[in-house]
């Protein structure tokens, strides 16, 4: 292979240079090549070079003339480097001293100049074309004095020419290397992501320092030595930290390790689809590094600021003594003991609780200080206050609880806490919870890391205060996920057993101990406790809870409480506490969130009572309120039109007086023969006049004499009636925000009732949506999908499962009756058959064909998958609505991010037109 416009005279030395260079100097033998160490002449501005001779093919000596880059070997005469640079494996292996003091910072740099090298070659080298490496691997990387990384050794490199975004070549291998791609092995197709795949393993040995082939090593106990191929995917879900290397493991920063072994485990994906590119993998590592400086750069000005911060709070020693004259005894632990005292009044509370650390504990004074940085920082009401410290006595000071912790309330047989104190000491906790979770001055977050019962402690009205933060981790306000690695402790009890396995803990862990803590206050039971219901065997609270949750409800309420309990409000709490303990912690919820429940839950138990005498006093005034003379009605419907009939009723357009708010209504007219007909509009009514949401039918008011209910008019008619028409044709995005009445079933449910019934629709379908403007775009006010039309059913009582009729009208907006008939050749089937046939087969057949087009496949998945759930035979697989209504707000999401990315594209081709060469 020849290279026109190449001049290898420019890259020449003769061969008497070479000889004077490497006599009487070092030889190394490598493999088929040898190589000499000596000092070139002036020419060469008298560099100390190793000189490489030997087997080198000629089309690698052709590729490498036409590089040019600082990560890449410069090339003088065959092959020529400095003698005092070593190459990567030397420096992990063979040089101990060197990767003792190897750093994370500088195996990041490492990685990040080898990564640059190679998208280099990757991206093309000029008009030549793009260049495979072949062979990466760390015998083939050498570091300077400066520990840059310089790729070279190009003997099995290919140019592949042309401009081809995915070039490769068929090239049989015989190597055994765990550096070779698998997929490279077994098709003898040499590509770029099959260098990706080598750059993998080659991090994994940075991390490691763990020669890739031959050497082997032990993790764990009672484990046998592996390679190190097989420890990296032994350990992918299973706590990968344990594959550092011993010497950085205290170095390396939680951030910057889960970007690094996250990148790592994408490029050997056996998945090459899933491979990242080098600029991708360039980019990512470079940030890790930013994060890892940011860190400890804020590490450091923690440390310069923590001695000014102690010194504000400093409590002399005599203070300390003085207060605890009459010492009395409130909590011992193993490394520490709190005390009650008094103190003088030139401190704002005079009685306080002395946390004493003990003094013949070798990390007494680190501990000290480490919690101390953090309790004096925070300031939130749901925090135990910080007064002071005192060096002398290794003791922290804070604000006394006069009611102790929760957890001897709770396992106190004399003391009660109602339900609704214990809802709004959990609201508070979490509360707590989330301030240290979402942020504060510098700092991001907190990750508590032993929260328990006895971490809440109760002030004045039973307010909960979160204490404890011995074991707490402090983060800086760089990233989102805040994971810790640390060998597990506290107490097994509350213990996350996703952090107990992994030993990475999070901020997910806190949800899980919070959830444990729920279900105390629940049953009155704490964590280690064990109990035995019927014949079984003694279980502990969380078995417990895992073994009898769906099936003995009633045997996990404290029997103190159980008669005061709603039981909307009791299912609304155990709802929200179960999935804190998920085992997936992806299922846990946010703080947001749990607060919400939780104060839906108390608001429900306080209506309860109030609510159900209210609400049968006020009806007949509420019902008059909304009473509209049948003379009214008469003459708003004198050029009346016909809107719906139904078998009992009929609804009319008509125009009212400027004395109301809206001049043209819906009427709907019972039927006034119908025995029946007095009673259901009083029902109906009593129901509809409570409601009021953005996205129900406003209600204007009544009539006995014409038996009717007046509602605002929607100028648009209902969804069925848009969707059957083939002359309209309604987006993706409005059909996916019209489900979201599924906010409205949850809000008719909810709403404050005076029983535990339960509103529900007798028959829920597309006619009972009308939509009052669909030509909005999505997220514009005005552009409201209502539950109306009268359709609001009976009330029942027990829990409603309005499931199995959603399911209808979410198809419907994907697929209208209209376009059924072309899946079965003409024929009309009914939807849901249809549907269940070809969901599994070929789902994308049931989109309208008029949005086949415009629909994001992320968004189509996500609706169809919800769904497709509403359907299922088995109730038990049926969605909440609270689930429905975060499945479709996602696949909404989804959609108009598509829309944005697109218009962004657009905007892009518009102001940066590419050439047409």
């Amino acid at each position: 292979m020849s290279f026109s416009g190449v001049n290898f005279e420019n890259f020449r030395s003769t061969l008497e240079d070479i000889n004077v260079a490497s006599s009487e100097n070092l030889n190394i033998s490598e493999n088929s090549r040898h190589v000499d160490i000596g000092q070139l002449y002036e020419l060469w501005q008298n560099r100390t070079a190793a000189i490489a001779s030997g087997n080198y093919p000629e089309e690698a000596d052709e590729i490498i003339s036409l590089l040019y880059h600082e990560n890449i070997i410069p090339f003088y005469s065959g092959e020529v480097y400095h003698s005092d640079d070593f190459t990567l494996s030397d420096y992990l292996r063979s040089y101990k001293n060197y990767r003792k003091n190897f750093t994370w910072a500088q195996r990041l740099r490492t990685c990040i100049g080898i990564a640059k090298g190679l998208r280099y070659l990757h991206s093309g080298v000029g008009d030549h074309g793009r260049v495979i490496h072949g062979y990466v691997q760390s015998n083939h990387v050498l570091l300077n004095k400066n520990l840059e990384a310089k790729i070279y050794d190009l003997r099995c490199s290919v140019l592949v020419r042309g401009s081809q975004p995915r070039p490769e070549i068929y090239k049989p291998t015989n190597s055994d290397s765990s550096y070779t791609d698998p997929v490279y092995k077994e098709s003898n197709i040499l590509n770029i992501e099959s260098d990706i795949y080598s750059y993998g393993i080659l991090m994994f040995e940075i991390l490691t320092g763990m020669k890739p082939d031959g050497e082997v090593r032990a993790i764990g106990d009672n484990h046998k030595e592996q390679k190190m191929i097989n420890l990296v995917l032994r350990f992918h879900d299973n706590g990968p930290r344990q594959l550092m290397d011993p010497y950085i493991i205290d170095d390396v920063d939680r951030r910057s390790f889960h970007m690094f072994i996250e990148t790592a485990y994408k490029c050997i994906s056996l998945n090459i689809k899933d491979r990242p590119t080098m600029d991708e993998i360039v980019k990512t590592i470079e940030e890790a590094l930013d994060v890892h400086n940011q860190q400890a750069a804020s590490a450091i000005a923690n440390q310069r600021n923590l001695a000014d911060s102690l010194e504000n709070f400093r409590i002399p020693n005599e203070e300390i003594k003085k207060a605890t004259k009459n010492f009395s005894l409130i909590r011992e632990g193993k490394t520490k003991v709190v005390y009650r005292g008094h103190f003088a009044d030139r401190f704002k509370k005079s009685t306080v609780a002395i946390k004493k650390y003990d003094p013949n504990t070798s990390s007494t004074w680190t501990r000290l200080h480490a919690e101390f940085a953090i309790v004096s920082m925070l300031h939130h009401e749901n925090i135990a206050p910080c007064i002071g410290y005192c060096e002398g006595s290794y003791s922290i000071v804070f604000e006394y609880a006069v009611n102790g912790s929760l957890d001897n309330q709770l396992k106190d047989p004399n003391k009660n806490i109602a339900w609704d104190q214990r809802l709004k000491i959990c609201i508070g906790a979490a509360k707590g919870l989330r301030y240290l979770h979402s942020g504060f001055g510098e700092y991001k977050r907190v990750i508590h890391g032993g929260f328990g019962s006895r971490k809440i402690l109760l002030y004045d009205n039973l307010e909960a205060k979160i204490c404890g933060f011995g074991e707490s981790f402090l983060f800086s306000e760089y990233g989102r996920d805040a994971d810790h690695l640390a060998c597990p402790e506290g107490n097994e009890y509350y213990m996350d057993p996703v952090y107990r396995q992994s030993q990475i803990f999070n901020k997910e862990s806190d949800v899980y101990s919070y959830g444990v803590v729920l279900f105390e206050i629940l049953t009155g039971m704490l964590a280690y406790e064990t109990t035995r219901i019927e014949d079984e065997e003694p279980l502990n609270l969380v078995s417990l809870v895992r073994r009898y949750y769906a099936d003995h409800r009633e045997n996990l309420l404290d029997p103190r409480i159980r008669d005061e309990i709603d039981a909307r409000s009791l299912y609304t709490f155990k709802e929200i506490a179960y999935k804190c303990i998920s085992l997936n912690v992806k299922d846990r919820p946010s703080w947001n969130k749990i607060i919400k429940r939780l104060e839906e839950a108390l608001y429900i138990q306080n209506q309860q009572a109030a609510s159900a005498i209210a609400n049968q006093r006020n009806l007949a005034d509420s019902l008059e309120n909304f009473r509209i003379p049948n003379e009214e009605i008469k003459k708003a419907t004198k050029n009346f039109s016909l809107i719906r009939e139904g078998k009992t009723k009929v609804v009319y357009r008509g125009h009212f007086a400027d004395r109301f708010k809206k001049s043209t209504v819906a009427i709907k007219k019972y039927d006034p023969y119908t025995s029946s007909t007095w009673t259901r509009l009083h029902a109906e009514f009593a129901i509809v006049s409570m409601l009021h949401h953005e996205n129900i039918a406003p209600c204007i008011g009544y009539c006995e004499g014409s038996y009717s209910i007046v509602f605002e008019y929607a100028v648009n008619g209902s969804l069925d009636n848009q969707l059957k028409d083939p002359n309209k044709n309604i987006a993706w995005a409005t059909r996916v925000y019209a489900m979201l009445f599924s906010k409205i079933l949850k809000v008719i449910k909810n709403h404050g009732a005076a029983s535990n019934n339960t509103r529900r629709f007798r028959t829920l379908e597309d006619s009972f949506i009308p939509l009052k403007d669909i030509k909005m775009a999505i997220g514009v006010k005005g552009q409201e999908t209502r539950i109306g039309d009268g359709g609001f059913g009976d009330v029942y009582k027990g829990q409603p499962s309005e499931h199995w009729q959603n399911r209808t009208v979410a198809i419907k907006c994907l697929r209208p009756e209209s376009y059924q008939g072309e899946l079965e050749g003409g024929k009309h089937k009914p939807l849901i058959n249809i549907v269940r046939r070809y969901y599994d087969y070929k789902p994308e057949l049931l989109i309208d064909p008029l949005i086949r087009d415009e629909i994001d496949s992320r968004s189509f998945d996500t609706f169809t998958k919800v769904a497709f759930q509403c359907i299922s035979f088995n109730s038990k697989e049926r969605p909440t609505m609270e689930m429905i209504v975060d499945r479709i707000e996602e696949a909404l999401e989804f959609h108009v991010s598509k829309q944005r990315e697109s218009q962004a594209k657009g905007d892009a081709e518009v102001n940066h037109p590419g050439s047409l060469e």
